[in-house]
């Protein structure tokens, strides 16, 4: 049995739950209470042994913090350094490994996620971006829809375009669009 070490993080956006292990970090939510995190971690790594701690218990969950300092500090921190171990389907993964390659300060569609992997379209990528359990991390924030419209964001759309401004990038949320800063 793995142990899970379910911790949190105070942002500037709101406390963020996190999980690791020493396999590293497998799940990241904003919003979301301890109980209903607690839950979807255990329902993803049924054979987990759970327990509250400080996120420095693991290696995984120590670099995790060090990235989130970085990045809400508007560095652009690279992924090399937080192991990730989220839990999916191969379709998801493959999803997830293209998010992951967005860099900080860009933007990607749905149906340019889709064709970096071969998918049968942007609606079932955006089922997978959706099913995301490392938001932040595995930039979901990054993928608009092909008119540019923000489209939508697990931890809220308000949360999505707060993100998206940390990296440079001038949102108009009452519009629902988002463009580089100063184009």
């Amino acid at each position: 049995m793995r142990k899970v070490v379910l911790s949190e993080y105070d942002s500037p956006f709101g406390l963020l739950r996190l999980a690791a292990s020493e396999k590293g970090v497998h799940a990241l939510a904003l919003r979301e209470s301890r109980r209903d995190f607690m839950t979807a971690v255990a329902k993803a790594y049924p054979d987990a042994d759970l327990a509250w701690a400080e996120a420095a218990t693991t290696k995984p969950g120590a670099a995790l913090v060090r990235w989130l300092d970085a990045y809400f500090a508007g560095k652009r921190p690279g992924l090399a350094s937080v192991p990730l171990a989220p839990a999916g389907t191969a379709f998801q993964s493959a999803v997830w490994k293209a998010l992951a390659r967005i860099p900080f300060g860009a933007l990607a569609t749905y149906g340019e996620i889709a064709g970096r992997v071969d998918a049968g379209g942007a609606r079932a990528v955006g089922q997978a971006v959706g099913a995301n359990p490392l938001p932040i991390l595995i930039p979901c924030h990054r993928v608009v829809a092909a008119d540019g419209k923000l489209g939508g964001f697990s931890c809220g759309v308000d949360v999505k375009a707060k993100l998206l401004r940390l990296e440079g990038f001038a949102v108009d949320l009452a519009r629902g669009r988002v463009k580089a800063a100063g184009r």
